[in-house]
């Protein structure tokens, strides 16, 4: 009876084993294409055992052999990394594996030192990497098609650790990691026999799930099967007799029965109710994917807002991005308020009250969920910017929230865009409802203070059309169109592949009506990056006054490509397909008179390709 209980015991012990190493084996699998510290953490592991065969003199045994075989392929691969990284990755693309951005190591490291420099002990606390990204991030990624992006961890799972938990967290996790190797060259040394292969499996799968904390950054499954892997791996040591174990009976006694049996039934409860926090959080994450993707589909904001709070936040109150996003589908409703041409005067204030009240709500409720998040005082001062001309005392809120926007996230331009067009909404403001000279000069001033902001983010990001486009607008109003022609041209001599000066440049021709300079620019920035929307706009609209609608037709669609959401390509788009003029189609004002770019930023960007770290 013992004997074959043992020998089932065995059995499950050897299922379990199997189950976890083909895991670990998927698992590189899928990371072979482009990530060379796989490559390590197996040739770390393969010289384990190469050294623990020599040592034990077993050098006739197969896992000797195989030991070495993936030693010398770990030294080959790793040297070899860069000459097959992208031919691996392209292999893999084809079979339809995600592509992935990672932070490099420097990049990791200087996150780390910042924060330990502040907050050495415990760090920032969790989940908070994406946060401490936001503020000291490297100015020079806002020139890269990664600078809307935020990185949630770092390039490896342990500097990640250490800057959320700071010292203690990282020396916590150093020492269970020098426990488990002190442990294991005992387990290994001592271990003989059929028992032998037990420790030897969990120790090679345990050693190269904590080396990959070190080298890779792990998801929540991987970081799980790591605690696993170490329990099989102490379970077997125990089944070889290499480490005591030690039995108590929890009902030894009527006092000790009644205490473990409380503590037992307040397990069993707490289990339950972590079964149903974590299956709620899962159905509101569902649900808020669902709004998403029927605002985003459909356009229906109230169909959207009711999935999102109906769902996903009755589910789950604690997501402060669940409250941002309501507070934009509200910051929508507002904007259709202001624009709708069909609503009398009362509807309108009716509609812009009651979206108001609730967007300013919501966006309260984020930050007070989020007060790390430098989007959730974004979308509060978008709120009140929006409000300007209906109220501009709020001019004053916007601003103080998007100054706490800037403290979390210095180095993002398009914060600063946001306070230069807030300023331009006050100066228009002032202007219609002064028009004296005091007027006028507070209106100069909020205009100069504008062109400040502007010409800062253009510093951080020198091809960014949105705020070329707007610096460009700013000076045709003050009558300095000639003076900017001039300025750009000589700033277009000094970095001619520069798209950003290029796109402003063409733009002040195109405003001076001078299109044969214009179409030349605009060429030469699109040359420099295809992917420029705003560019290719421009260009297009040229072509359609030159009567060349084929061209034009032909930059329009890969505007669509780039910008599949945008309303008025496709009516355009459709103009010119059948034989009308692309102006025709055209959302008024006309595009060179906007106060913003026809297309944004974000828009037309091109897509993230893998990286190697």
């Amino acid at each position: 009876m013992i004997s074959n209980l043992a020998k089932k015991k065995n059995q499950l012990l050897w299922i379990v084993l199997a189950v976890g190493i083909l895991f670990v084996g998927l698992s590189l699998v899928a990371l072979l294409a482009n990530l060379w510290q796989i490559w390590v953490a197996v040739g770390i592991v393969s010289l384990f055992f190469v050294a623990l065969a020599l040592s034990q003199r077993e050098q006739q045994s197969r896992i000797f052999a195989v030991s070495l075989f993936m030693l010398l392929a770990a030294v080959l691969f790793t040297l070899l990394s860069s000459a097959l990284d992208n031919k691996l990755a392209s292999s893999f693309s084809r079979l339809g594996r995600p592509q992935e951005a990672t932070l490099s190591f420097n990049a990791s490291t200087s996150i780390v030192q910042k924060i330990l420099a502040e907050s050495p002990l415990f760090g920032s606390g969790p989940n908070t990497f994406g946060f401490l990204w936001d503020r000291f991030k490297d100015p020079s990624v806002n020139n890269s098609i990664f600078w809307q992006v935020r990185f949630n961890t770092s390039q490896s799972s342990f500097l990640t650790l250490l800057a959320e938990t700071g010292i203690v967290g990282g020396l916590a996790f150093l020492l269970l990691f020098l426990l488990f190797l002190m442990v294991s060259v005992r387990a290994l040394g001592r271990a003989n026999g059929e028992k032998s292969m037990y420790v030897r499996s969990a120790f090679a799968g345990t050693l190269y799930l904590f080396l990959l904390w070190f080298l890779v950054s792990l998801s929540q499954p991987l970081v799980l099967l790591t605690f696993i892997f170490l329990g099989m791996f102490l379970a077997a040591c125990a089944e070889a007799e290499i480490i005591r174990v030690r039995t108590s009976s929890l009902f030894e006694t009527k006092e000790r029965g009644f205490v473990f049996s409380l503590v037992i039934i307040f397990l069993l409860v707490g289990g339950v109710g972590g079964i149903y926090y974590s299956t709620t959080r899962y159905l509101g994450a569902l649900s808020f994917g669902r709004a998403l993707e029927i605002f985003n589909k459909e356009g229906s904001v109230n169909s959207a807002e009711n999935e999102l709070t109906s769902q996903a936040i009755a589910l789950d109150a604690s997501q402060d991005n669940y409250f941002r996003t309501y507070a934009q589908f509200e910051y929508v409703k507002i904007q259709r308020a202001l624009q709708d041409p069909k609503l009398d005067q009362k509807t309108r204030q009716e509609r812009f009250q009651d979206a108001y009240q609730k967007a300013v709500a919501a966006a309260r409720q984020a930050i007070d969920l989020g007060r790390g998040d430098a989007s959730n005082y974004r979308i509060l001062a978008q709120i009140y910017e929006l409000a300007i001309p209906i109220d501009i005392n709020v001019a004053d809120l916007a601003f103080e929230n998007y100054e706490k926007a800037r403290s979390l996230s210095p180095v993002d331009p398009s914060l600063f865009v946001d306070m230069a067009r807030t300023h331009l909404a006050v100066a228009d403001v002032t202007l219609i409802r002064g028009g004296g000279s005091t007027s006028k000069q507070i209106a100069s001033d909020r205009r100069e203070k504008a062109i400040k902001l502007l010409s800062d983010a253009v510093k951080m990001k020198s091809d960014y059309a949105e705020a070329h486009f707007t610096l460009a607008q700013l000076y045709v109003a003050q009558g300095k169109l000639d003076e900017a022609i001039h300025s750009a041209e000589q700033t277009t001599q000094l970095v001619p592949n520069n798209v950003g000066v290029l796109f402003q440049l063409g733009l002040l021709y195109y405003r001076k009506e001078n299109y044969d300079a214009a179409r030349t620019v605009f060429q030469s920035a699109i040359t420099i990056n295809p992917s420029y929307s705003n560019a290719k706009y421009f260009l297009g609209l040229i072509y359609d006054r030159e009567g060349k609608s084929q061209e034009a037709l032909k930059l329009f669609k890969e505007i669509s490509d780039l910008n599949p959401d945008n309303e008025e390509v496709k009516k355009v788009i459709a103009a010119l397909e059948s034989g009308k003029k692309a102006i025709d189609a055209l959302t008024q004002p006309p595009p060179e008179e906007r106060k913003e770019a026809p297309l944004k930023e974000a828009e037309g960007a091109p897509k993230p390709v893998p990286k190697k770290p």
